[in-house]
Parts: structure tokens; sequence; C-alpha cells
């Protein structure tokens, strides 16, 4: 099904499927034993790594490989046959060229409409843990990894493909310099999973002072830092609930893992508040993909107790702080573009741009809010008059507001390219969430504005088009998910 849209979009969550080389093409001769290899195991490519056989993917080569949208049922809970994962893949299909080249990808992304996109790794998020303890062959790996990434998909191509390079902390002055060597080459996202890190003084939280060299050059270079979801340290606590101590992805939900209530994303978040990552680093710019949105409810009501109870070790109301890291959810009846493409879960829909606007975009994409978060530059023709009746109260022309700012005031017009109003931006999409939810995070304090849909958020972030621009504060947290 093609759904013709009126504008082009900025995709947050695009994935590759790695090459078979991904993790060997480059890797120091010293680590190649050590680090990621492969072998034949009844006839079929396994991948070792940290040398065990690893099953994140159930079949790493890729090919052939699962249907973009094919489990888009079983993640909505809607698997009513009972049907097991081998049944809900149905028919496999040989890998294609979008998958793995940049230019077919670009063609695809003409096809789809969509101006750009952040490219993410679908392998490299299970690795980390897997290597570990061994910090020396994992920190190895993923230099051997960002230089295949560069090499094959480029970090800001054309302009148009921001493929971000995985960061590991395990060796907080290799994860400064990796940092230091992706600027170099353009990098405007870096990708990293949530949770603790495995250093040579034992486990550490992300935020504690030993990674503060790092955080200081995220901070000051204005890159931003995505947690994608991925195996996490968490899995470790698995065979204590007699669990294996490894995840399989797209199975993620099968057993108790479905029903276990840790959540590194959330601990991560509440972790960076208790140690004062935000106020140490006002400028931080973060982006959370493909991760859930409740676990935001659970860590406001936390942080709520917490503060009534021993405000003494925060330097303000962590509530707060976690309302300057903005948290915006927002809902469309029709999710207009395929989620996690192209990876099974999401849905197989194709848009392409056109001159009219679907009527299946919930009333609420445009908005003075999505203007804001934009932080590129506003397109009065995003809102037409006539377009429908439902958005009659909506402006056709939204100014850009900072929190306080009297309405009406323009910011600054900016001459300076797309790409540095993007570099800049703070926000380029927003949580896929339910408007139940939307409602209960204003009614909570945590929302202050209205919500807009991702499709508009991006959409601004992204044209060339003139009209009012605005950078938005430091400190924003961007959180970025489809809804599960």
């Amino acid at each position: 099904m093609k759904t013709e849209l009126g504008f082009t979009f900025f995709d947050c969550d695009n994935h590759y499927y790695e090459a078979v080389d991904a993790f060997t093409r480059h890797i120091e001769r010293e680590y190649k034993k050590r680090a990621i290899q492969w072998a034949q195991l009844d006839g079929r490519a396994r991948l070792i790594v940290g040398g065990r056989v690893n099953r994140f993917i159930p079949n790493p080569t890729f090919d052939p490989v699962g249907k973009p949208g094919a489990l888009d049922e079983y993640f909505r809970g809607r698997n009513l046959r009972g049907a097991d994962l081998n049944a809900l893949f149905g028919d496999l299909e040989p890998i294609r060229p979008e998958y793995r080249d940049r230019d077919a990808r670009l063609a695809a992304m003409d096809e789809q409409g969509m101006q750009g996109c952040i490219m993410l790794p679908t392998l490299g998020v299970g690795m980390e843990q897997a290597l570990l303890p061994d910090r020396e062959a994992t920190a190895a790996t993923f230099r051997a990894f960002n230089r295949w990434m560069q090499e094959d998909w480029g970090f800001a191509y054309q302009e148009r493909i921001f493929a971000a390079p995985y960061i590991t902390l395990c060796i907080p002055d290799n994860a400064v310099r990796e940092l230091e060597w992706a600027l170099r080459h353009d990098a405007r996202f870096i990708v990293m999973v949530p949770g603790p890190v495995s250093t040579e003084v034992g486990m550490r939280a992300p935020g504690d002072p030993l990674f503060d060299p790092f955080w200081q050059l995220a901070n000051d270079s204005g890159i931003t830092v995505c947690y994608h979801s991925g195996e996490t340290y968490y899995s470790k606590f698995m065979p204590a609930w007699g669990e294996a101590d490894y995840m399989m992805s797209f199975q993620a939900l099968l057993g108790f893992r479905s029903l276990f209530s840790g959540d590194p994303l959330q601990d991560t978040f509440a972790n960076h508040l208790h140690k004062g990552l935000f106020h140490r680093f006002p400028n931080l710019r973060m982006a959370c993909i493909e991760s859930g949105s409740a676990w935001v409810f659970h860590l406001f009501e936390k942080l709520t107790k917490s503060y009534g109870q021993i405000p003494f070790i925060y330097q303000e109301d962590p509530r707060e702080t976690f309302k300057r890291v903005r948290i915006v959810s927002s809902w469309v009846r029709t999710t207009p573009t395929s989620k996690d493409w192209p990876n099974p879960p999401p849905t197989s829909r194709i848009c392409r741009t056109s001159t009219t606007r679907p009527t299946s975009v919930a009333p609420s994409c445009v908005t003075t809010a999505s203007n804001w978060l934009s932080a590129g530059r506003y397109d009065s023709r995003s809102v037409r008059p006539g377009d429908s009746a439902r958005r009659a109260h909506l402006p056709v022309r939204s100014r850009c507001l900072h929190p306080g700012q009297q309405q009406g005031r323009r910011w600054p017009s900016s001459s300076s390219s797309r790409v540095r109003r993007i570099r800049r931006s703070r926000v380029f999409c927003c949580l896929a969430s339910s408007t139940q939810q939307m409602n209960s995070l204003r009614a909570k304090g945590v929302m202050s504005f209205q919500a807009a849909s991702a499709v508009e958020l991006v959409t601004n972030a992204s044209r060339r088009s003139g009209g009012s621009a605005c950078t938005t504060p430091p400190g924003t947290c961007l959180l970025l998910t489809r809804s599960a």
C-alpha cells in the first residue's frame, strides 16, 4: 500500500544490514581471534563472538531475510492465531541491494519521499555485551566496525544518509579518541546501547565522572548521542530467573523477558539525573530510539518520590531537569512511513510525495510546538488554507517560540545550510505513543506544550525552504521510538 504525502520527511530510525565483513574488514591483526569470526556450523554460517556462537540475529548473513512488516501484527500484540515466530516471518526473500548499498538506498528513499535519515546498525547493537569482558577486543571490534561503516555508508553521504558510528565506553580514553575520529569524518550522530558500562575498575554508570572527558567532547561538539535498543548488561540478570544470558533479536519478547521489569533505558536516564550529567554538560544532545515510552511514566513517579524524600542529593528538582530534557509525545491514526525500516517489526507501508496531504494523518500534525522543536526553517506551505476543517484552528504560519518568549517575536533568520541546521538541531522526531500516554504526560507536568506528529517535526527539520528559524535551548534531549 502506498500513501501520497505532500511533503518529504527525515527519518530517525533507518537500518542497514551489515556486510559479512563489517566487523572483520578492518580488524587489527592482534585481535582477529579475540573479536568476531565466521564459522560453518551444521551447514550454516554462524558468528563466533567472544568464543561463543552468537544468536543475536538468527541469520547474520541477512540472506535470505524477513520482509519489512512481517512482524507488524506480532509487535502490536495481535498474534491471535498463536503462531510461532517462524510462521510469522512468512516467506523470506533474498537480500535487496538497498539494504547494503547506499546509492540503492538513496533510490529507495526517493521513492519513499524521504529527505534524509539516521542510519543505524542491526547486528551491531547486539555485539558489545557478547565481546565483554575482553575490553581491548571490544574496542578494537568497534573501531573496525566504524571504519567499515564510514567506507560503505559514510557519516553524511550526500547530506542525506547519516550513519551513526557505534561508541563503546568500556575504555574511556578509546571512546574519546573514537569520538574525535568520528567528528573528523563529519559524523552528526553516534549510537550506543543504554545500561551500565564494564571498565577496568569495575561496572560504572555511563554518567560516572570517569567518562567526563567523553561527555565533555560530546557536549562541546554538538553531536547527538543516540541510545538504541539492543543487548545490554541486563542480559546478565536473566540466568537468575532461569533464562538464557543472551538476547535473540525479534524474540526478545518471548517468555519471561517480556515480563521482566528491568529497563536499562529508564535506569540510564535516572542515573544521568542522579549524577547531575545534564548540569555538568548542559549542551548534551541525546536521542532514545526504538525503546518504547512506558518507562517515562515510571521514571517520573520515582523522581517525584525521590525528590520528596531526599532532595539534598539533587542540585535541583530532577523533574525540572527532566522537563528541560524535552519529551515530545505524538500520535497519528496511520503511521505515514515504515518504522525501523527495513527490519521485520515495522509496517511495510511506503510513502511517496505529492501535492496533497493524506487524510489519515491526525489533525495535530502541525502546531507551533512542532515548528519550535524542528530547529529548521519553517515552510508556511506545511499548512494550507482549506486543508481540512479539522485543522481550521491551526495557524497558516506558526512562529518559533522559546518557552517564555512572547508571541509574535521572530527568531533571527538563518543563512546557514540545511545540514548545519540539522547539526544544530536538538530535536528531530518524537515518540510514537498513544493519546492516553500523551495526556498522562501532560497531566503529570512532563509536557507543557501541544504535541505534534513525527512527520511534521522531521519535515520542518529537513526542509530547505524559507520562513522563520530557531534553535532549541541547550540541554534538550530527544526521545525517538516506535510504538511497541
